[in-house]
């Protein structure tokens, strides 16, 4: 059996691999794992699996399983482990399709073989493939917040909030099953903020605001070791040790959207510009608290929703038994310039109590009065 010194002496850098060579050695690391899904087109049915890798000078190939295949090959190639992979078929990218390559896609063949690499794997030259929000072409953040999972077959997707070390926060919508693995992945991690880079993804104006969003050849590297990262790991480490909470730090656009009085906003002498953003300073002068500032609404409209033995009905979706969430609402007075305004503060709620609206519930629970976020309210 060939050793793997004899393996790293033979190998190829993906981007030296010829279109339809059969007889190559590389080494890859697994970035993605699809999950198993069925097909059915006029020529054949079956099962299909895919599989993302990436060498050590950053770049990727991917390969499509089918039948015996994904029987024979879906137990080896575990996500972030290496592989040397000996032998296989490189086709042309479908130019149909995605690929994360543009030229070449693999193909596994009766002989193709491969060997599990115990050694780390060097990822320092991943740095040159990434950009900033700015650039927004592919970007590394770090804080996330992640959405629940919602809708179901291809149109299943979840939201991860990111930012960056201005606070810059993004939207990144996953979708599909980017948005059980991977969303499930990161939603277990939440709580410990890494550095994420992620890989292949399409940016796009969605009402006014420049959001990102997952591709069908997306992946994911979650606290990779390269210059860039190492730099937003060392700021993201100094914001845990100074126990900062990036989710409720002012973000950028709040940094930099124009500063107007109440005044302007009551006699409408501002422009109505839809997707215009102000801001303004006010002292509160009074709280709505005649009622928790929280509510339970529906994951689909977001409006109240009624409760009974624990089934939930919304009236504006006219329906039943529907999947339903806390949601702050709280209704405070504010004063400026002798005059007054009453604000509704929904989701933004959570940066005057400086928690989580599941924070707050489960803080007054039993004992309402001792909870310091009751207190501040």
């Amino acid at each position: 059996m060939i050793s793997l010194e004899e393996l790293k002496n033979q190998c190829l850098p993906i981007s030296k691999l010829k279109k339809y060579a059969t007889k190559w050695v590389i080494k890859v690391l697994v970035i993605r794992r699809s999950l198993i899904k069925e097909y059915k087109n006029a020529n054949s049915e079956g099962i299909r699996w895919q599989l993302i890798l990436v060498d050590k000078e950053g770049t990727k190939i991917q390969t499509t399983l089918f039948n015996k295949d994904v029987h024979a090959w879906n137990k080896s190639f575990q996500l972030n482990q290496s592989y040397y992979i000996i032998n296989g078929k490189l086709n042309g990218a479908k130019p149909n399709f995605l690929s994360v390559h543009n030229d070449l896609e693999l193909a596994f063949m009766n002989n193709t073989e491969v060997v599990e690499d115990k050694y780390k794997f060097k990822t320092e030259q991943f740095s040159n493939g990434f950009t900033s929000f700015d650039e927004a072409e592919k970007i590394t953040n770090g804080s996330l917040f992640v959405k629940a999972l919602t809708g179901e077959g291809r149109s299943i997707r979840r939201e991860v909030i990111v930012t960056n070390e201005r606070y810059d926060r993004k939207v990144m919508t996953l979708w599909g099953d980017f948005a059980e693995i991977e969303g499930q992945m990161l939603q277990s991690l939440e709580s410990d903020k890494p550095v994420l880079a992620f890989c292949d993804v399409k940016s796009s104006i969605y009402q006014g605001d420049f959001v990102l969003s997952t591709t069908p050849v997306s992946s994911l590297l979650i606290n990779p070791q390269f210059e860039k990262e190492n730099n937003l790991q060392e700021w993201n480490d100094n914001m845990k040790a100074q126990k900062i909470d990036l989710s409720l730090m002012p973000s950028r656009l709040m940094q930099t959207v124009r500063q107007v009085k109440i005044t302007n906003i009551l006699n409408g002498s501002l422009a109505i510009v839809k997707d215009m953003y102000y801001k303004f300073n006010a002292t509160v002068s009074g709280i709505d608290n005649s009622t928790d500032p929280w509510y339970h609404a529906c994951k689909k409209c977001y409006m109240k929703v009624t409760i009974i033995k624990s089934s939930a009905t919304c009236t504006y979706c006219r329906a039943e038994d529907i999947d339903y969430e806390k949601r702050y609402r709280l209704k405070i007075d504010v004063t400026a310039e002798d005059q007054f305004l009453r604000i509704t503060l929904f989701d933004a709620a959570k940066y005057y109590f400086g928690c989580e609206v599941k924070d707050y519930v489960l803080s007054t629970s039993e004992k309402k009065e001792e909870s310091e976020y009751y207190r501040k309210y």
